[in-house]
Protein backbone atom coordinates (compact mmCIF):
# COMPACT_ATOMS: atom_id res chain seq x y z
CA UNK A 1 0.00 0.00 0.00
CA UNK A 2 1.10 3.29 -0.70
CA UNK A 3 2.29 5.44 2.03
CA UNK A 4 0.35 8.68 3.23
CA UNK A 5 2.54 10.96 1.54
CA UNK A 6 2.25 9.05 -1.89
CA UNK A 7 -1.42 9.32 -1.67
CA UNK A 8 -1.74 12.83 -0.78
CA UNK A 9 0.62 13.61 -3.57
CA UNK A 10 -0.56 11.62 -6.53
CA UNK A 11 -4.02 13.54 -5.57
CA UNK A 12 -2.62 16.66 -5.38
CA UNK A 13 -0.47 16.62 -8.64
CA UNK A 14 -3.98 15.38 -10.41
CA UNK A 15 -4.66 18.56 -10.22
CA UNK A 16 -1.88 20.88 -10.69
CA UNK A 17 1.30 18.12 -11.82
CA UNK A 18 3.82 21.04 -11.02
CA UNK A 19 3.09 20.87 -7.33
CA UNK A 20 6.37 19.47 -5.01
CA UNK A 21 6.53 17.83 -1.65
CA UNK A 22 8.58 20.34 0.58
CA UNK A 23 8.74 22.98 -1.85
CA UNK A 24 4.60 23.76 -2.28
CA UNK A 25 3.41 21.79 0.96
CA UNK A 26 4.22 19.73 4.25
CA UNK A 27 3.00 16.71 5.94
CA UNK A 28 2.53 17.29 9.48
CA UNK A 29 1.43 14.56 12.26
CA UNK A 30 2.35 10.92 13.28
CA UNK A 31 -0.19 8.41 10.93
CA UNK A 32 0.78 5.69 13.76
CA UNK A 33 -1.67 7.46 16.57
CA UNK A 34 -5.08 8.51 16.23
CA UNK A 35 -5.29 12.14 15.28
CA UNK A 36 -4.90 13.93 12.76
CA UNK A 37 -2.70 14.78 10.01
CA UNK A 38 -2.25 18.30 8.52
CA UNK A 39 -1.62 19.21 4.98
CA UNK A 40 -0.07 22.47 4.57
CA UNK A 41 0.51 25.21 1.59
CA UNK A 42 4.33 26.50 2.22
CA UNK A 43 4.56 30.32 2.13
CA UNK A 44 6.75 30.19 -0.89
CA UNK A 45 4.61 27.96 -2.84
CA UNK A 46 3.04 30.00 -6.28
CA UNK A 47 0.49 27.19 -6.59
CA UNK A 48 -1.43 26.19 -3.33
CA UNK A 49 -2.57 28.30 -0.19
CA UNK A 50 -4.23 27.39 2.75
CA UNK A 51 -4.10 23.91 4.54
CA UNK A 52 -6.51 20.49 4.78
CA UNK A 53 -6.71 18.05 7.65
CA UNK A 54 -6.84 13.85 7.35
CA UNK A 55 -7.81 12.42 10.29
CA UNK A 56 -6.63 9.30 11.29
CA UNK A 57 -7.70 6.29 13.77
CA UNK A 58 -6.76 3.11 15.10
CA UNK A 59 -7.02 0.26 12.51
CA UNK A 60 -4.58 -2.19 12.62
CA UNK A 61 -1.33 0.21 12.26
CA UNK A 62 -2.90 1.33 8.91
CA UNK A 63 -4.41 5.00 8.54
CA UNK A 64 -7.76 5.43 7.47
CA UNK A 65 -9.67 8.27 6.67
CA UNK A 66 -13.35 9.01 8.69
CA UNK A 67 -16.56 9.37 7.41
CA UNK A 68 -17.49 10.90 4.19
CA UNK A 69 -17.91 14.90 3.91
CA UNK A 70 -21.09 16.47 3.78
CA UNK A 71 -21.95 18.56 1.02
CA UNK A 72 -24.89 20.12 3.12
CA UNK A 73 -22.11 22.00 4.96
CA UNK A 74 -21.06 24.37 2.00
CA UNK A 75 -23.02 27.53 1.65
CA UNK A 76 -24.60 28.56 -1.40
CA UNK A 77 -24.90 31.75 -2.84
CA UNK A 78 -27.76 33.08 -5.47
CA UNK A 79 -27.48 33.26 -8.91
CA UNK A 80 -28.80 35.42 -12.02
CA UNK A 81 -30.43 34.02 -14.95
CA UNK A 82 -27.59 33.67 -17.85
CA UNK A 83 -24.85 34.20 -15.32
CA UNK A 84 -21.72 32.73 -16.43
CA UNK A 85 -21.90 28.84 -15.91
CA UNK A 86 -18.23 28.32 -16.07
CA UNK A 87 -17.69 30.68 -13.00
CA UNK A 88 -20.90 28.96 -11.20
CA UNK A 89 -19.15 25.45 -12.18
CA UNK A 90 -15.48 27.13 -10.82
CA UNK A 91 -16.99 28.23 -7.58
CA UNK A 92 -18.71 25.03 -6.52
CA UNK A 93 -15.66 23.11 -7.11
CA UNK A 94 -13.46 25.19 -4.94
CA UNK A 95 -16.00 25.43 -2.46
CA UNK A 96 -16.10 21.45 -2.65
CA UNK A 97 -12.23 20.76 -2.59
CA UNK A 98 -12.37 22.84 0.39
CA UNK A 99 -14.01 20.37 2.79
CA UNK A 100 -12.91 16.94 0.39
CA UNK A 101 -9.13 18.02 -1.53
CA UNK A 102 -9.67 14.46 -3.10
CA UNK A 103 -13.03 14.82 -4.43
CA UNK A 104 -13.41 14.13 -8.19
CA UNK A 105 -16.05 15.84 -10.20
CA UNK A 106 -18.37 12.63 -12.13
CA UNK A 107 -17.52 10.09 -10.28
CA UNK A 108 -17.80 11.75 -6.42
CA UNK A 109 -20.16 14.45 -7.21
CA UNK A 110 -22.14 15.81 -10.15
CA UNK A 111 -23.29 19.16 -11.12
CA UNK A 112 -27.00 19.32 -12.22
CA UNK A 113 -28.80 22.13 -13.68
CA UNK A 114 -27.28 26.00 -15.23
CA UNK A 115 -28.07 29.11 -15.07
CA UNK A 116 -30.52 29.63 -18.48
CA UNK A 117 -33.75 30.06 -16.94
CA UNK A 118 -34.75 30.85 -13.41
CA UNK A 119 -34.83 27.50 -11.08
CA UNK A 120 -31.88 25.97 -9.21
CA UNK A 121 -28.78 24.02 -9.63
CA UNK A 122 -27.73 20.49 -7.40
CA UNK A 123 -24.41 19.58 -6.53
CA UNK A 124 -25.05 16.14 -5.32
CA UNK A 125 -23.31 13.74 -3.78
CA UNK A 126 -22.59 10.22 -6.11
CA UNK A 127 -24.06 7.22 -4.20
CA UNK A 128 -20.95 5.06 -5.00
CA UNK A 129 -18.27 7.96 -3.49
CA UNK A 130 -16.03 6.93 -0.84
CA UNK A 131 -15.67 10.79 0.37
CA UNK A 132 -18.33 12.53 0.09
CA UNK A 133 -22.61 12.49 0.86
CA UNK A 134 -25.52 14.61 0.69
CA UNK A 135 -26.00 17.85 -1.47
CA UNK A 136 -26.88 21.42 -1.48
CA UNK A 137 -28.34 23.68 -3.82
CA UNK A 138 -27.88 27.10 -6.01
CA UNK A 139 -30.62 29.21 -6.35
CA UNK A 140 -30.79 30.77 -9.98
CA UNK A 141 -33.27 34.00 -9.56
CA UNK A 142 -34.58 36.50 -12.31
CA UNK A 143 -32.11 39.29 -13.24
CA UNK A 144 -34.63 41.65 -11.16
CA UNK A 145 -34.37 40.25 -8.01
CA UNK A 146 -32.22 41.56 -5.28
CA UNK A 147 -28.80 39.78 -4.11
CA UNK A 148 -27.38 39.92 -0.70
CA UNK A 149 -24.48 41.13 -1.16
CA UNK A 150 -21.42 39.58 0.41
CA UNK A 151 -18.92 40.94 3.11
CA UNK A 152 -15.57 41.73 2.07
CA UNK A 153 -15.02 40.85 5.79
CA UNK A 154 -14.75 37.10 5.80
CA UNK A 155 -12.14 36.67 3.93
CA UNK A 156 -8.74 35.91 5.09
CA UNK A 157 -5.81 37.11 3.12
CA UNK A 158 -2.52 34.92 4.41
CA UNK A 159 0.48 34.06 4.68
CA UNK A 160 1.29 38.48 5.41
CA UNK A 161 3.10 40.17 2.14
CA UNK A 162 6.45 40.47 2.42
CA UNK A 163 7.97 43.99 1.11
CA UNK A 164 8.85 43.38 -2.73
CA UNK A 165 6.21 40.76 -3.37
CA UNK A 166 5.01 41.12 -6.78
CA UNK A 167 2.15 42.80 -7.41
CA UNK A 168 0.93 40.96 -10.36
CA UNK A 169 0.13 37.75 -7.90
CA UNK A 170 -1.04 39.63 -5.39
CA UNK A 171 -3.97 41.61 -7.81
CA UNK A 172 -4.49 37.68 -8.90
CA UNK A 173 -4.78 36.39 -5.75
CA UNK A 174 -6.91 39.28 -3.72
CA UNK A 175 -9.52 38.62 -7.35
CA UNK A 176 -9.35 34.84 -6.45
CA UNK A 177 -10.16 35.50 -2.95
CA UNK A 178 -13.24 37.72 -3.90
CA UNK A 179 -14.77 35.22 -6.51
CA UNK A 180 -14.89 32.29 -4.00
CA UNK A 181 -17.49 34.36 -2.10
CA UNK A 182 -18.70 36.80 -5.45
CA UNK A 183 -17.97 35.31 -8.50
CA UNK A 184 -19.42 38.62 -10.13
CA UNK A 185 -17.33 40.62 -8.74
CA UNK A 186 -15.17 42.86 -10.91
CA UNK A 187 -11.83 44.39 -10.35
CA UNK A 188 -12.31 48.57 -10.38
CA UNK A 189 -16.00 48.44 -11.41
CA UNK A 190 -17.10 46.42 -7.64
CA UNK A 191 -13.87 47.08 -5.64
CA UNK A 192 -10.78 48.29 -5.84
CA UNK A 193 -7.18 48.18 -4.63
CA UNK A 194 -5.39 50.72 -2.85
CA UNK A 195 -1.15 49.95 -1.90
CA UNK A 196 1.86 48.02 -2.75
CA UNK A 197 4.11 46.13 -1.60
CA UNK A 198 6.83 48.84 -1.46
CA UNK A 199 7.21 49.69 1.68
CA UNK A 200 6.03 48.09 4.84
CA UNK A 201 2.46 48.72 5.76
CA UNK A 202 -0.60 47.46 4.09
CA UNK A 203 -3.04 47.01 1.34
CA UNK A 204 -6.59 47.70 1.37
CA UNK A 205 -9.39 46.15 -0.59
CA UNK A 206 -12.51 48.10 -0.66
CA UNK A 207 -15.46 47.48 -2.10
CA UNK A 208 -17.51 50.26 -4.27
CA UNK A 209 -20.48 51.98 -2.82
CA UNK A 210 -22.35 51.01 -5.80
CA UNK A 211 -21.27 47.28 -6.04
CA UNK A 212 -24.47 44.82 -5.92
CA UNK A 213 -22.41 42.29 -4.85
CA UNK A 214 -20.10 43.40 -2.18
CA UNK A 215 -19.92 45.67 0.33
CA UNK A 216 -17.03 46.60 3.25
CA UNK A 217 -12.99 45.95 3.09
CA UNK A 218 -10.01 43.96 4.17
CA UNK A 219 -6.45 44.57 4.78
CA UNK A 220 -3.32 42.82 3.48
CA UNK A 221 0.09 43.73 5.98
CA UNK A 222 3.28 44.35 4.06
CA UNK A 223 5.95 43.34 6.44
CA UNK A 224 9.55 43.41 6.00
CA UNK A 225 11.25 40.14 6.16
CA UNK A 226 13.08 38.92 9.38
CA UNK A 227 16.21 38.98 7.27
CA UNK A 228 15.38 42.80 5.86
CA UNK A 229 18.11 44.75 5.13
CA UNK A 230 17.28 48.37 5.06
CA UNK A 231 18.87 49.96 1.66
CA UNK A 232 21.16 53.02 1.75
CA UNK A 233 20.24 56.48 -0.19
CA UNK A 234 23.04 57.51 -2.02
CA UNK A 235 21.79 61.07 -2.57
CA UNK A 236 23.44 62.64 0.63
CA UNK A 237 25.68 60.26 1.58
CA UNK A 238 28.49 60.17 -1.26
CA UNK A 239 30.54 63.65 0.30
CA UNK A 240 31.89 64.85 -3.85
CA UNK A 241 29.67 67.32 -5.61
CA UNK A 242 32.03 68.88 -8.10
CA UNK A 243 34.88 68.55 -10.70
CA UNK A 244 36.22 70.29 -13.28
CA UNK A 245 36.42 69.89 -17.09
CA UNK A 246 39.26 67.53 -17.61
CA UNK A 247 39.90 66.03 -14.23
CA UNK A 248 41.34 62.26 -14.47
CA UNK A 249 37.53 60.58 -14.42
CA UNK A 250 38.81 57.18 -13.21
CA UNK A 251 39.94 58.73 -10.22
CA UNK A 252 36.91 60.21 -9.63
CA UNK A 253 35.24 56.58 -10.62
CA UNK A 254 38.06 55.17 -7.74
CA UNK A 255 36.54 57.88 -5.12
CA UNK A 256 33.27 57.15 -5.98
CA UNK A 257 33.72 53.68 -5.54
CA UNK A 258 35.41 53.93 -2.11
CA UNK A 259 32.81 56.03 -1.05
CA UNK A 260 30.11 53.39 -1.66
CA UNK A 261 32.01 50.45 -0.14
CA UNK A 262 32.56 52.75 3.11
CA UNK A 263 28.56 52.32 2.94
CA UNK A 264 27.93 48.77 1.59
CA UNK A 265 30.98 46.46 1.60
CA UNK A 266 28.92 44.28 -0.65
CA UNK A 267 27.92 46.20 -3.54
CA UNK A 268 29.43 45.86 -6.76
CA UNK A 269 29.74 48.17 -9.95
CA UNK A 270 27.79 47.92 -12.91
CA UNK A 271 25.35 45.29 -10.31
CA UNK A 272 24.19 47.32 -7.70
CA UNK A 273 24.82 50.33 -9.66
CA UNK A 274 26.60 52.05 -12.24
CA UNK A 275 28.32 55.65 -12.66
CA UNK A 276 27.83 57.37 -16.49
CA UNK A 277 29.69 60.54 -17.74
CA UNK A 278 32.90 61.99 -18.61
CA UNK A 279 34.59 65.50 -17.85
CA UNK A 280 35.30 66.30 -21.49
CA UNK A 281 33.12 69.16 -20.69
CA UNK A 282 30.78 71.09 -18.51
CA UNK A 283 28.01 69.24 -17.47
CA UNK A 284 27.64 66.17 -15.21
CA UNK A 285 28.66 62.70 -13.69
CA UNK A 286 25.40 60.31 -12.84
CA UNK A 287 26.05 57.73 -10.08
CA UNK A 288 22.63 55.65 -10.08
CA UNK A 289 21.62 52.28 -8.07
CA UNK A 290 20.15 49.64 -9.75
CA UNK A 291 16.49 48.53 -8.46
CA UNK A 292 17.49 44.98 -7.84
CA UNK A 293 20.13 46.12 -5.51
CA UNK A 294 19.90 44.51 -1.84
CA UNK A 295 21.90 47.69 -0.67
CA UNK A 296 21.97 50.85 -2.53
CA UNK A 297 18.89 53.15 -3.54
CA UNK A 298 18.84 56.67 -5.08
CA UNK A 299 20.99 58.48 -7.30
CA UNK A 300 23.88 61.22 -6.54
CA UNK A 301 24.83 63.75 -9.45
CA UNK A 302 28.14 65.20 -9.80
CA UNK A 303 28.67 68.33 -11.30
CA UNK A 304 31.15 68.96 -13.81
CA UNK A 305 32.27 72.68 -13.76
CA UNK A 306 34.76 74.77 -16.09
CA UNK A 307 38.71 74.59 -14.98
CA UNK A 308 40.35 78.21 -15.07
CA UNK A 309 44.15 76.68 -13.82
CA UNK A 310 46.50 74.65 -15.54
CA UNK A 311 46.14 71.02 -15.38
CA UNK A 312 49.35 69.34 -13.74
CA UNK A 313 50.46 65.80 -15.26
CA UNK A 314 50.18 63.11 -13.52
CA UNK A 315 52.47 60.18 -13.79
CA UNK A 316 51.07 57.62 -11.90
CA UNK A 317 49.47 54.33 -13.10
CA UNK A 318 45.94 53.44 -13.05
CA UNK A 319 45.82 50.45 -11.62
CA UNK A 320 42.16 50.14 -12.92
CA UNK A 321 42.97 48.11 -16.03
CA UNK A 322 44.49 45.45 -14.27
CA UNK A 323 43.22 41.86 -15.12
CA UNK A 324 40.50 40.86 -12.51
CA UNK A 325 39.42 37.60 -11.47
CA UNK A 326 37.49 35.96 -8.53
CA UNK A 327 38.09 33.85 -5.50
CA UNK A 328 36.56 31.47 -3.76
CA UNK A 329 35.44 32.17 -0.17
CA UNK A 330 38.07 30.55 2.57
CA UNK A 331 40.92 31.68 0.59
CA UNK A 332 43.72 32.40 2.42
CA UNK A 333 43.96 35.73 2.47
CA UNK A 334 47.49 35.75 1.88
CA UNK A 335 47.04 34.38 -1.46
CA UNK A 336 44.98 37.22 -2.45
CA UNK A 337 48.01 39.87 -1.07
CA UNK A 338 50.24 37.93 -3.44
CA UNK A 339 48.32 37.61 -6.82
CA UNK A 340 47.37 41.65 -6.01
CA UNK A 341 51.32 42.52 -5.44
CA UNK A 342 52.29 40.16 -8.85
CA UNK A 343 49.55 42.47 -11.02
CA UNK A 344 50.77 45.52 -9.74
CA UNK A 345 53.72 45.10 -10.49
CA UNK A 346 52.65 44.19 -14.23
CA UNK A 347 52.30 47.98 -14.33
CA UNK A 348 54.49 49.24 -11.39
CA UNK A 349 57.20 47.42 -10.20
CA UNK A 350 57.94 49.15 -6.88
CA UNK A 351 54.54 49.67 -5.51
CA UNK A 352 54.50 48.80 -2.31
CA UNK A 353 51.20 47.44 0.15
CA UNK A 354 50.00 49.89 2.71
CA UNK A 355 52.63 52.30 1.39
CA UNK A 356 51.01 52.93 -1.96
CA UNK A 357 47.84 50.44 -1.94
CA UNK A 358 45.98 48.53 0.78
CA UNK A 359 43.97 45.41 0.03
CA UNK A 360 40.50 45.58 2.15
CA UNK A 361 38.10 43.01 3.00
CA UNK A 362 38.06 39.16 4.01
CA UNK A 363 37.22 36.32 2.46
CA UNK A 364 35.21 34.93 5.06
CA UNK A 365 31.78 35.04 3.21
CA UNK A 366 30.77 36.24 -0.38
CA UNK A 367 31.16 39.34 -1.04
CA UNK A 368 34.09 41.52 -1.97
CA UNK A 369 37.23 42.81 -1.50
CA UNK A 370 38.82 46.35 -2.61
CA UNK A 371 41.99 47.55 -3.85
CA UNK A 372 43.08 51.15 -3.86
CA UNK A 373 45.54 52.63 -4.19
CA UNK A 374 46.71 55.32 -1.00
CA UNK A 375 46.38 59.03 -1.37
CA UNK A 376 50.38 59.65 -1.20
CA UNK A 377 51.25 57.30 -3.45
CA UNK A 378 53.72 58.64 -6.29
CA UNK A 379 53.19 55.60 -8.60
CA UNK A 380 49.79 54.20 -8.69
CA UNK A 381 45.60 55.58 -8.60
CA UNK A 382 42.60 54.55 -8.69
CA UNK A 383 41.47 51.09 -7.42
CA UNK A 384 39.64 47.51 -8.56
CA UNK A 385 37.83 45.20 -6.82
CA UNK A 386 38.02 41.34 -6.52
CA UNK A 387 34.45 39.39 -6.28
CA UNK A 388 34.58 36.64 -3.65
CA UNK A 389 32.37 33.93 -4.71
CA UNK A 390 30.81 30.95 -2.86
CA UNK A 391 30.96 28.26 -5.29
CA UNK A 392 29.15 25.49 -3.70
Amino acid sequence: MKSLQQEVHSKIIGKIPDVEFGKDYTIEGDTKQAGHIIVKATKDSKWLVDQFEINIVKDAGKHVETAKKSLQKIKSEDVRVEYNMELVKNKILLDVYKIAPEAKLGIDFVIQGDTKEVGKIVVKAVSSSKILKDQFEIKVISLSSKIVKESLKQIKFTPDLRIGADMKQVRAKILDKIHEIAPEAKLNEDFEIKGDTKKEGGILVKAKPNSKFIKDSFKIKVVKPKSWIEKINISHKIDINQVKVEDDLEQIEADVMDAIYALAPDAQLNRDYWISGNTKNKGSIQVQTQESSKWLEGSKTIAVVSRNISIPIDKRVTIRKLHIRTFPIKTKIENIYSWVEEEIHTVAPEAKKDIDYQVIGSTRKPGIIMVRSLPNSQLIKNSFQIPILDVH
